[in-house]
């Protein structure tokens, strides 16, 4: 067989591992609401001085955690390669639309590369995203918090800035057990 063939069938075993890798690398694969992980009562307050951050947003504003103090929020860490990811926004949408006027905030952070900041604001304005969406481009505060880079990851806090639950991966459905949490913290 000549070199142009198993070039083909390299190149193409390759990008077939890829495809997968992308797929299935990036979320939980398990039984249901196994992605959900409640917190205990030792639970660290994120938004206290050891656990604030800042960041830009991708309308070049700088954001801190400690802005959001008294606020039921939910920081979200997602990528533009991440299949997962996708799927989750449009529901941290909806939830955000329909709590936010009760005290419930949503942070997204874009774990993607400074390489990647214009395909962030392209599927921003696609899909008419309008929730803060923050560019993690050195992976600082992305690895402190989700150190594995299991996407999306994400950590649902209380008023008080303390990690109620943390949520690793998505699949359809999800988001019902994110409102129900999101419902309890509003009403409290």
């Amino acid at each position: 067989m000549n070199s142009n063939f198993w070039t083909f069938i390299k190149f193409s075993s390759l990008v077939g591992l890829l495809a997968l890798a992308s797929i299935f690398g990036c979320a939980s694969t398990g039984g249901k609401n196994d992605n959900l992980i409640k917190e205990d009562s030792s639970s660290p307050k994120v938004s206290s001085a050891e656990g604030d951050f800042s960041l830009i947003s991708t309308d070049g504003k700088r954001v801190r955690l400690s802005d959001f103090s008294g606020k039921v929020l939910m920081v979200s860490f997602w990528a533009t390669w991440c299949e997962p990811c996708q799927m989750e926004l449009p529901q941290l949408q909806k939830l955000w639309k329909k709590y936010r006027d009760r005290g419930f905030e949503l942070l997204t952070i874009c774990a993607d590369g400074a390489d990647t900041q214009s395909d962030v604001k392209r599927l921003i304005r696609r899909y008419r995203y309008d929730f803060p969406v923050l560019l993690d481009q050195s992976g600082e505060v992305t690895d402190r918090f989700n150190p594995s880079m299991e996407l999306p990851f994400s950590m649902l806090m209380d008023g008080k800035g303390k990690i109620v639950s943390r949520h690793q991966g998505y699949r359809s459905g999800d988001e019902k057990q994110i409102e129900q949490e999101i419902q309890e913290l509003v009403n409290k």
